[in-house]
């Protein structure tokens, strides 16, 4: 959100307008990187919100960023529900060429890279090269 720090607004506006989709009342915030895949309480806070809104398999996750966060909502939406539709929404280089287009998800456990995981395309991604 530093480099957007506009960006919750719009969202909020967007939805405000396009009344077919329902927004849940906040815009969950987490840190990028692989801090964001290598503490599980982050992946746990996601699964939590999920829960307490009741995102089911007739619902969305969008998730904007980099790789390992999309690596990690991915994850999330993937193993909640059995498949909670998820949208990507890659923003930087490496995310727009590679785990923005693809299809897997995973977080780091017990100290190693990826080591739970799923293969779940997501269900849309915009890749905009603008979005910096």
């Amino acid at each position: 959100m530093n480099a957007q720090p506009e960006l919750a607004d719009k969202i909020r506006r967007y939805f405000a307008i396009h009344t077919a989709a329902q927004l849940i009342p906040e815009i969950i915030l987490m840190p990028g990187g692989e801090t964001v895949k290598n503490d599980e309480s982050h992946f746990n806070r996601l699964l939590d919100i999920i829960n307490q809104y009741s995102i089911d398999r007739h619902s969305y996750v969008a998730a904007i960023g980099g790789g390992s966060l999309l690596d990690m909502v991915g994850y999330a939406a993937a193993v909640s529900h059995r498949g909670v539709k998820h949208i990507r929404i890659p923003t930087t280089v490496l995310s727009q060429n590679d785990s923005g287009v693809g299809v897997k998800n995973s977080i780091n456990y017990f100290g190693k890279k990826n080591f739970l995981g799923t293969f779940a395309p997501p269900v849309a991604v915009f890749n905009d090269d603008q979005f910096y």
